[in-house]
């Protein structure tokens, strides 16, 4: 009688659990699986704005490859903008930035179950409308903290795991492997 009891309970509490688990939206893995490889020793080097984002809580900056620049990689934050950094040609060839470029940063918190805050990489590209309308719309990094989609008005906060913070709901931002390496002061963005 006790041991049926009790698998009646255990059988309505994960009901219970999923329904809830259920009720909170679609799951997303927390990383995408779109292709991205940008790798980058000697970060200070490359550029000075993507080395404060790596090193300062809080700050992050953009990593884009504009059309008809093939061997130009822009490096924008908030603030004054630094020249384009023209790269080698290995460097050329071996790098893949995501749908659209790269948004790179240090976040303020940690996130949960870490001890301190890492470097991150999200895409520049909204996730919603390219999942919604097959459209790459890239976002815009105007104010401290957050990326804006001028075509759905959303905005994504950098520093909580790239979450909508306001507009209507939707997916988090598209999420790359990212690991920076102080010692070395070596950036490695490989997805894939």
């Amino acid at each position: 009688m006790k041991s049926t009891l009790r698998r009646t309970l255990a059988v309505i509490t994960l009901s219970s659990a999923g329904v809830l688990f259920q009720a909170c939206g679609p799951a997303y893995d927390l990383y995408c699986n779109i292709p991205a490889r940008f790798v980058v020793s000697n970060v200070l080097s490359v550029s000075p704005t993507l080395y404060r984002s790596c090193t300062s809580l809080g700050e992050f900056c953009t990593i884009t490859n504009p059309a008809g620049e093939a061997k130009r990689l822009h490096f924008n934050s908030i603030g004054p903008k630094e020249p384009p950094y023209l790269m080698p040609e290995l460097m050329a060839r071996n790098i893949v930035l995501g749908l659209g470029g790269l948004i790179v940063g240090l976040p303020s918190i940690a996130e949960q179950l870490e001890q301190e805050p890492k470097v991150v990489c999200f895409d520049l590209t909204c996730p919603n409308c390219y999942n919604d309308y097959n459209i790459s719309p890239l976002m815009q990094y105007t104010r401290l903290g957050y990326v804006d989609c001028t075509s759905c008005k959303r905005s994504y906060d950098l520093n909580n795991i790239g979450i909508v913070s306001s507009g209507e709901a939707g997916r988090a931002l598209f999420r790359y492997r990212v690991s920076y390496f102080p010692s070395t002061n070596t950036l490695s963005i490989v997805n894939r």
